[in-house]
């Protein structure tokens, strides 16, 4: 099985259906916003094979035009707390499972995650495929079921491969179906980000995430996320 075209064929095939629905309704986007991500990751790796991701984020939003006839006012949306435990395959495979808890309002969002990354290093660039499935409960809605692929593009600014004290460049495109209530939607996201490496083990990212939401739907929403994202693998 060759997992490289086929992942090539899976984006292929979500960007055409993607950006079919997003540039016949973007324009009839019926909410956009502008807020803020904040996120922690800490990596713990236990040995050759297995890590540990323990993830902290949160968002705030900042602007909604639902609320233009109101007063503007930032405000807390939600926390998430992320436990991801991977073992490497092989030099280019990882398999992943982990829990997510979600905390929003007065609610508690729970959901479990299954994923498989594809990591591939040439010269001065690195492009990773993610493969990944989660199920979401909450207590008074039915269960969500999301299938995600995400393409990741990263390149050194200045040498062959990022070391420390230097800068870098990545880019994720990321489709995500969605199946709830015997209904089906899509959403778009673009991540670009701008990273520094303070260390082998310290990384800051900071960068715009992006989202179209109901792409299949006529309420399409516009989603623009300021994110700073902190890594530290140990």
């Amino acid at each position: 099985m060759n997992i490289k075209r086929i992942s090539r064929q899976v984006l292929c095939f979500y960007l055409i259906l993607g950006f079919s629905h997003f540039t016949s309704k973007l324009l009839n986007a019926q909410s956009a916003n502008l807020g803020s991500m904040q996120e922690i990751s800490i990596i713990k790796r236990v040995n050759d094979l297995w890590k540990l991701n323990v993830n902290l984020e949160s968002r705030i939003e900042h602007f909604d035009t639902k609320n233009l006839n109101s007063n503007l006012e930032t405000h807390y949306v939600l926390t998430d707390l992320s436990v991801l435990a991977s073992r490497k395959l092989n030099h280019n495979y990882t398999l992943g499972f982990g829990y997510l808890s979600r905390f929003q309002n007065s609610d508690r969002i729970n959901r479990f995650i299954q994923q498989l990354t594809v990591v591939d290093r040439s010269f001065r660039y690195t492009f990773s495929h993610r493969f990944m499935a989660d199920q979401t409960f909450i207590t008074t809605e039915n269960i969500s079921y999301r299938l995600r692929y995400r393409f990741v593009f990263e390149r050194a600014l200045s040498g062959l491969r990022v070391d420390a004290k230097e800068w870098y460049l990545k880019v994720g495109n990321e489709i995500v179906t969605i199946y709830r209530n015997e209904l089906f939607n899509l959403e778009y996201r673009i991540t670009p980000t701008i990273g520094y490496a303070f260390s082998n083990a310290s990384k800051l990212e900071l960068g715009l995430d992006t989202r179209y939401k109901s792409l299949v739907h006529n309420e399409i929403e516009f989603e623009n996320w300021l994110t700073i994202n902190w890594f530290y693998s140990f």
